[in-house]
């Protein structure tokens, strides 16, 4: 049978089916062969990528150990050399006695002791100031890399935010385009095209910002409070006229957010005050509230009409406004200690008050219960704080254990220390 009578694709007029067979397969054997040699060579590009992690981590390490032996190296000789310099100073020591005075050679010998003993204390202080100093500059630049590998996790996550947020307006067209129009036969019960299509583009408003929502659940359970909208105003209005299609005010406010530091009382005082300025119906106050807010507090609602088995949209049905109200407060507007107490740390700079009423905050936000820092970071955030006479009497920051013996320190300190008690930090 010839190629003419099978028309394959690709097959000469006079080609046999064969010829055409063979020519076929062999060139499947190619592909085949070209696939195994691109894996191949990728699977060599990816051993040669680990081996050179491998080895930039490996020099990486020896260098590390390599700086610091020699770091170690060089404070051992240091200690050596000092506790010399302290030895043959002592013999420069003067001891008087009943009968006999000290020379001036003497004195001197006596001020140059105590003057080089005292430089060789700041020297070795110095030293290890510059140790921590390096130290805390690693532990940022690990911290920034990590921050660096954060943010681009987070442009990935924006960009297949961004998608979703396409895909959620190719829906939202095809579901403005299935509005059946005047002419599609409609009931007279049907709201007006023009006014189905202002409804369909405050739902839309609501949906908000897609890249805030937390989960891609949140976006199926929007798209079903959408579909429901559009089915619910193809059907008689049960809380009103029929013939009068409800349209929702616009409120001047911002959206609430709980994830900002937007204050929740304040703005619910500007919520309801539109709502009983504006002529919003109190049937829809649930969803007046669903429209103007964004993040955690729409998924509150969702989960709360889950609970009663209904969707956002027939959760009046279900709860009262007033209940609604006193859930809202509760779950939005708390008093959160350990936040308040951190945030009291950026504002504890001494000299905004009394230095003994300023102690007396520092104690206070040390003993907030539950608050996540640790004993390091308070003390940090103390000494730099605090004016620079209190921070040098207290001495090294190492030597207090706990945050009272800091306390009870600087208490005793600015008893007679006036620069310490009084002194404006200059951080």
């Amino acid at each position: 049978m010839t190629g003419a009578a099978l028309g394959m694709p690709g097959q000469l007029a006079n080609e046999s089916l064969a010829d055409y067979k063979k020519q076929f397969q062999a060139q499947i054997a190619l592909i085949e062969a070209e696939e195994q040699r691109q894996l191949a060579a990728e699977a060599a590009r990816l051993h040669a990528e680990a081996t050179a992690t491998a080895e930039k981590q490996r020099l990486q390490a020896e260098a590390g150990a390599d700086t610091q032996a020699r770091r170690n190296e060089a404070k051992d000789l240091l200690q050596r050399h000092e506790a010399a310099s302290i030895e043959r100073l002592k013999f420069w020591h003067f001891e008087p006695s009943n009968d006999d005075d000290a020379t001036p050679e003497e004195l001197h010998k006596e001020f140059l002791s105590k003057l080089v003993t005292r430089l060789l204390y700041a020297c070795n202080y110095q030293q290890s100031e510059l140790e921590r100093q390096n130290q805390e500059l690693q532990q940022q630049y690990h911290d920034l890399k990590k921050q660096h590998q954060e943010l681009a996790n987070l442009r990935r996550t924006v960009k297949s935010r961004e998608d979703a947020t396409r895909a959620l307006n190719s829906r939202v067209l095809d579901l403005e385009q299935a509005v059946p129009g005047p002419n599609a036969g409609v009931s007279s019960s049907a709201p007006p095209n023009r006014q189905l299509e202002e409804r369909v583009d405050h739902v839309v408003a609501m949906l908000g910002d897609i890249s805030t929502f937390v989960a891609p659940t949140t976006i199926s359970s929007q798209l079903e409070t959408l579909k429901t909208e559009v089915q619910q105003l193809q059907l008689p209005n049960t809380y009103g006229n029929s013939s009068n299609q409800y349209k929702m005010p616009t409120f001047q406010l911002e959206k609430f957010d709980d994830y900002t530091h937007q204050d929740p009382v304040l703005w619910w005082e500007a919520f309801t005050t539109q709502l009983r300025i504006l002529p919003v119906a109190k049937h829809v106050y649930i969803g007046s509230l669903f429209m103007n807010s964004k993040g955690g507090c729409p998924i509150w609602l969702t989960y709360l009409a889950a609970t009663h088995g209904v969707d956002v949209v027939n959760l009046r049905d279900k709860i009262t406004w007033e209940e609604l109200t006193r859930l809202w407060k509760k779950r939005f507007i708390v008093d959160d200690a350990p936040t308040l107490a951190i945030n009291r740390l950026f504002t504890m700079t001494q000299g905004n008050a009394a230095t003994r009423d300023w102690l007396t905050k520092w104690q206070e936000i040390a003993a907030t219960p539950d608050l996540d820092l640790p004993f390091s970071y308070l003390r940090c955030k103390f000494y730099n704080r605090s004016c620079a006479a209190l921070s040098q009497t207290l001495g090294d920051r190492e030597q207090y254990s706990t945050f009272t013996e800091i306390i009870d320190k600087a208490r005793e300190i600015i008893k007679t220390n006036r620069s310490a008690a009084h002194e404006r930090s200059a951080w």
